[in-house]
This record gives structure tokens, C-alpha cells and sequence, in this order.
């Protein structure tokens, strides 16, 4: 299955002959175009223009919105579990 990323086009059309030697135009069931490119091509162009630590660094900030996410997750679900535990005990002590 192929993986999709998102790229603002303006830093991507300009230079895909330069930069892509194997770039190829698709299109899409609703005719609309698309670049299909190797990931070590868009990575090589991403370092030269961002340097190295940027893709390192967008990883690193996903994770983190990721586990931020699951934390925020765990609380609601901790926060119906006590409330849960709390009407159990009420209708222990009846």
C-alpha cells in the first residue's frame, strides 16, 4: 500500500525534473494529477532545503502530539472510571 505524504506544491513543482530524475505523472480515478516520488528523493530534497534535523524534528513533534493525545485519552477515561467507581460504592452502601 502506498504511503501519501502532504506537500505544499509550490517547493515540489518547480524543481521535480532537477531533483527527480524518475518522476513519473498519475493520475487519479477523478483525473486528478499527481507526482509519484521515491522517499529517499523527497527526503535528499527536504534536508538540502530545511537541513537534516528538520524531518528528524517533525517526527520527534508527531510522537509527542501522538502521546500528548493518548494521554489526554487516558484521563477521560480514568476520570469515567471514578465516577463509576463512586456510584458503585453509593449503591454498596445501601
Amino acid at each position: 500500500m502506498a504511503k501519501f505524504i502532504t506537500l505544499n506544491t509550490n517547493p515540489v513543482v518547480l524543481p521535480v525534473s532537477n531533483f527527480f530524475p524518475r518522476w513519473k505523472k498519475h493520475k487519479t480515478k477523478s483525473s486528478i494529477p499527481y507526482v509519484r516520488l521515491l522517499r529517499n528523493e523527497v527526503e535528499s530534497l527536504v534536508n538540502e532545503k530545511y537541513g537534516n534535523n528538520y524531518l528528524k524534528n517533525k517526527k520527534l513533534k508527531n510522537e509527542l502530539a501522538q502521546v500528548t493525545k493518548e494521554i489526554n485519552r487516558l484521563k477521560k477515561q480514568l476520570a469515567s472510571l471514578e465516577r463509576k467507581k463512586a456510584e458503585l460504592l453509593e449503591n454498596i452502601d445501601v
